[in-house]
């Protein structure tokens, strides 16, 4: 199934919105936000000839700043 750039976009919004609890979680809701962020690199990847460069870019950015954010909070 794939999504269409306003199901990804709104993902990304969820994902961005939670970048600020993660220290506050348990184990399980940070491999629900890196499952989460995995999909929607996934769906990224499957149509990126429909998105503009520009927003690749911003987006794959994005998403692994708050990959590497999970991880320094996590890593024990």
């Amino acid at each position: 199934m794939s999504h269409d750039f306003t199901a990804l976009d709104s993902q990304v919004t969820f994902i961005g919105s939670r970048a600020e609890d993660f220290g506050v979680r348990e184990e399980r809701y940070r491999m629900n936000i890196a499952k989460k962020i995995r999909t929607v690199v996934r769906e990224m990847d499957r149509s990126s000839c429909k998105w503009p460069v520009c927003d690749q870019l911003k987006y794959r950015s994005f998403l692994s700043k708050i990959r590497r954010k999970i991880d320094e909070r996590h890593s024990t």
